[in-house]
């Protein structure tokens, strides 16, 4: 959920707390890997492949700690998995840069990432051995829609209350 549709759905259900599920976070670094064309890379070189886990491993890092590891990996990742590094950081921790403030100050002013780490990470659900994946919700929804396909055939009318 991004953008407008994760705004409405905030804007009805104020009190909601949004979390992004570390299974899907693996997923969207995978789907990188190959959209890079990196995917024999990371099957043929095992130090490649740890440091594309380690992006999606940083879910279990406290969030407040996300950047710095981040820069450990980013000094450690093989030259040739520098743009996923990038891709990473730009989507989930630090946001694109936006403009570089002088070359005196090194200043960067970036934009905010799509998914900040405080809606990715699982350090704290980790932690209080909560689950971190939502795996029970999308359980749910598939329910829903089975629910919804049926009841468009007029098989079966479900109305579902929240309240």
């Amino acid at each position: 959920m991004t953008g407008w549709i994760l705004d409405d759905s905030l804007s009805v259900f104020p009190s909601a707390v949004v979390t992004g599920c570390h299974f899907h976070l693996g997923q969207s670094v995978m789907r990188k890997v190959n959209e890079l064309g990196l995917k024999t890379i990371y099957t043929s070189d095992q130090e490649f492949a740890l440091h594309a886990r380690m992006l999606y491993g940083l879910a279990y890092v406290p969030a407040a700690d996300v950047p710095t590891a981040l820069e450990i990996i980013r000094s450690t990742m093989p030259a040739v998995g520098q743009p996923l590094v990038q891709y990473f950081d730009s989507t989930y921790v630090n946001g694109s840069v936006a403009r570089s403030a002088g070359t005196r100050t090194n200043h960067v002013v970036h934009r905010p990432p799509m998914f900040h780490p405080a809606m990715w990470n699982v350090a704290e659900l980790f932690e209080h051995d909560l689950p971190t994946a939502n795996n029970h919700v999308e359980a749910t929804s598939s329910i829903f829609s089975v629910f919804e396909m049926l009841s468009n055939y007029k098989i079966i009318t479900i109305t579902i209350s929240a309240f």
